[in-house]
């Protein structure tokens, strides 16, 4: 099976009604007319239907911050671009889905994505007959100065209940927006990341963790240490430095090809993981 892993999207959509900026909104506009703009460049974004289809892969996994502020005409644009993919695609919230309290309160996200994830917080895919795909929802509204995910003591409880019923003869992809492990700045971090580390330890059958958010792309297999191999796709409209995913699973193995913006999409790296 093959699977294109991508996060952080970002659509923008510069909104001068005062009602939609009595809150963090404004001080996301103002950071991306001040910073973002300058350092994302939508064109790197709209070569992705094109050359994600030449590729021909099974699923897409979208990772989250399909949007920058969390406006209407936001989700609506990533609606439009997910669906120009003609490819099957799951989507999980990031951070930037539920920018507000009001549209984390009233799942703006799963108001245009619907998925079991707005309920439960986990939700269970069966993708081959040696592969599952375990999605998490780490995402929530924050003050002003803060960017932190939170994996709350519900959702451990979800995600062992269900972790429990996979058969550990087979192997688990697990995929959140958050990295599994603190980030260099404490504020955007997730909070409560030592017990999703804690819980990814007891089940060894977690074989891939992959999450975005940081926009700096990462492969790293920590299998020394009792972890699983990470997988940040990074961010594919980050300027000059855009990147993603393309996973190739068979029934003992992971081969991972990293794909970088250069004059154009291009593969980057080829990593092959085999588990006994």
């Amino acid at each position: 099976m093959r699977i294109i892993q991508v996060s952080d999207l970002h659509h923008a959509h510069m909104t001068w009604n005062p009602f939609h900026c009595f809150s963090k909104r404004l001080i996301g506009q103002l950071n991306y007319l001040c910073t973002r703009a300058a350092m994302f460049d939508p064109k790197q974004r709209e070569a992705l239907p094109e050359f994600f289809q030449s590729l021909k892969p099974d699923l897409i996994l979208i990772g989250g911050d399909v949007t920058t502020t969390s406006l209407p005409e936001e989700f609506a644009e990533a609606k439009a671009f997910i669906e120009r993919l003609s490819i099957p695609t799951l989507t999980i919230p990031g951070n930037h889905d539920c920018y507000t309290s009001r549209s984390h309160r009233e799942h703006h996200f799963y108001n245009y994505f619907p998925s079991s994830l707005q309920e439960h917080g986990v939700e269970r895919h069966d993708l081959t007959a040696n592969w599952t795909l375990v999605a998490l929802d780490t995402a929530r509204a924050t003050g002003p100065s803060s960017s932190r995910g939170l994996f709350s003591p519900k959702a451990e409880e979800n995600l062992n209940k269900l972790l429990s019923q996979i058969s550990p003869k087979r192997s688990i992809l697990l995929w959140t927006h958050y990295p599994l492990f603190p980030n260099d700045i404490p504020a955007r971090g997730l909070e409560r990341c030592e017990e999703l580390q804690a819980l990814v330890r007891r089940y060894p059958n977690i074989c891939c963790y992959l999450h975005g958010h940081t926009h700096r792309h990462a492969v790293a297999d920590l299998r020394p240490s009792g972890f699983p191999i990470v997988l940040d796709s990074g961010c594919p409209i980050q300027k000059g430095e855009g990147s993603w995913n393309l996973l190739e699973l068979t029934p003992n193995a992971c081969k991972v090809d990293s794909y970088h913006w250069a004059k154009g999409w291009e593969k980057k790296r080829e990593q092959a993981f085999i588990w006994d």
